[in-house]
């Protein structure tokens, strides 16, 4: 199970890419502020999104490990 927490892990991790890639997007765009201001919402809700995944993914990993140490003591 551990080597799939990790993989979940680097999953959750290079989903965020998507903001870097939003941010270089709206780079291109600097001339054009509506189109930028756009752009650069999307990787703000994507980010808080991402946030709340990662938050999530935290929580459940140390319940897992919390679970599974106290399976191990009984």
């Amino acid at each position: 199970m551990s080597n799939k927490i990790q993989d979940l892990e680097q999953e959750v991790l290079l989903c965020w890419q998507v903001c870097e890639d939003l941010n270089t997007l709206a780079e291109e765009h600097l001339d054009n502020d509506e189109v930028c201001d756009k752009i650069l919402a999307v990787a703000t809700l994507y980010d808080m999104r991402f946030r709340k995944a990662w938050a999530t993914y935290e929580y459940v990993v140390d319940e897992y490990y919390t679970m599974r140490k106290e399976k191990n003591h009984d």
